[in-house]
């Protein structure tokens, strides 16, 4: 009972024999229709046995086994973003004898990871198992799937103020967040900040995103505006008195709503004081 590797090609045995008168035996393989692909055969070949002086065909029963070839399969590398679904695995097969390729192969089997949609950003093992060929058993040999930081985009809110007060809580939005996550998960949170005071003028301030590292997202920020609105000033004008024919004072004011210790406001425009009353008005009481 001889035992072959599969090779895509019918097996040759030989034969000997210890007959005497030193016959030869030579095997007419190709008549006894031998199965190449794999597995346990019983058949009878044609062997033909001759020395110098005659030569005579019998029909020897024969068994034989064709056994598989190993073929590795190496699991392809794969990336996909944190958040996403795992992408479709393939594998790269070598061993393949006769000039076979992986058309012969009729099932790729199944492929296996820890990682899901939830997985961190990092490498995870891939596996594969359970494929078939014809005349071909299989060496599995691991891959890696590469899961990816997903980009993020951080978004201050835009804010207001009233000149002179405490400067509001700032906060942010995200766009870009995966698996209706809130926020990121930081590694270092980051600040979010302007450069104006609660005695910065009235206008309209940048705020920033500074620093933040998450681990599963790429964090691009993104800047807001902060908006510091006037406050109300109630200007009130003093009161005075003079004689009948003296020239008006000077007038002055006084203020209601000052901020930030301020004793008068900055003026753009100063203003001016304007009265009816002259050196020849009547005594009495002007506006």
């Amino acid at each position: 009972r001889d035992s072959f590797a599969y090779s895509g090609k019918s097996p040759t045995p030989t034969f000997t024999s210890n007959l005497p008168a030193g016959f030869q035996a030579t095997s007419n393989a190709a008549q006894g229709n031998l199965e190449k692909n794999v597995g346990t055969y019983k058949t009878t070949v044609p062997v033909t046995f001759r020395n110098s002086d005659m030569e005579f065909t019998a029909n020897i029963p024969y068994s034989y086994s064709v056994t598989p070839v190993t073929l590795t399969a190496h699991v392809k590398n794969a990336s996909r973003e944190y958040g996403e679904a795992n992408p479709s695995f393939q594998s790269e097969y070598s061993g393949f004898v006769s000039g076979e390729n992986s058309s012969v192969i009729t099932n790729h089997g199944t492929y296996s990871t820890i990682a899901t949609t939830k997985s961190n950003a990092g490498t995870y093992t891939v596996t594969q198992s359970g494929a078939t060929a014809q005349n071909y058993t299989f060496n599995y040999e691991s891959g890696t799937l590469t899961v990816t930081k997903a980009p993020l985009s951080i978004y201050p809110r835009d804010k207001t103020m009233t000149y002179g007060n405490d400067l509001p809580t700032f906060d942010a939005y995200y766009v870009g967040l995966k698996n209706s996550e809130n926020a990121p998960n930081w590694i270092t949170a980051p600040t979010i900040g302007t450069t104006a005071t609660k005695s910065s003028d009235a206008g309209t301030y940048q705020i920033t995103v500074n620093g933040g590292q998450a681990t599963n997202y790429n964090v691009t920020a993104k800047t807001g505006t902060l908006t510091i609105n006037k406050a109300n000033l109630i200007a009130t004008t003093q009161n005075a008195t003079r004689e009948y024919g003296d020239v008006n004072p000077d007038f002055a004011m006084t203020y209601s709503g000052l901020k930030n210790g301020e004793k008068k406001p900055e003026w753009l425009a100063a203003p001016t004081f304007a009265t009816p009353a002259t050196r020849t008005s009547p005594a009495g009481t002007y506006a």
